[in-house]
């Protein structure tokens, strides 16, 4: 287990979740704090002239964790709901024109709520990597809604 103040290194990302590509403008990422070491490694590897755009739902005491990577991600503080903080901030951003690429992950119900947002809001689907990496009621639900049964 890692201790304040030690380096940690990140790798990725994994093949679950594709890498950016070279003709992608833009890239957005959301989740929470689940997604801090994800969003590190994709935005290792987007190419220079990719425009980053996205926020991190963290506790509040859990801001400092983007400053402190560097991340050009703006951090959002959790509110009641889990998400909720994340989806307003999702309502004020403008979704850029032309090739891009989305990337959701973190709390299954959350994921799924910004993604169904982004395709009411007129985003093609395949813009969107999706990985939700835990549910806050479960394994077998989280499963589920990666394989888009919920």
């Amino acid at each position: 287990m890692a201790k304040p103040g030690q380096d940690a290194g990140f790798l990725g990302p994994g093949r679950s979740m594709a890498e950016p590509r070279d003709d992608e403008a833009w890239a957005l990422v959301l989740g929470d704090e689940t997604t801090l070491g994800l969003a590190r490694a994709l935005l290792d590897v987007a190419a220079p002239m990719t425009h980053i755009h996205g926020a991190l739902e963290c506790a509040p005491n859990d801001l400092v964790a983007i400053a402190a990577l560097d991340l050009p991600l703006e951090g959002v503080a959790r509110q009641a709901a889990h998400g909720e903080a994340l989806a307003t901030w999702l309502q004020t951003f403008a979704i850029p024109a032309g090739p891009g690429r989305i990337w959701l992950s973190g709390e299954a119900d959350m994921a799924a709520r910004l993604r169904d947002t982004l395709v009411e809001r007129g985003v093609d689907r395949s813009f969107i990597q999706f990985k939700p990496y835990r549910s806050t009621r479960g394994t077998r639900h989280r499963k589920a809604v990666a394989q888009g049964f919920v």
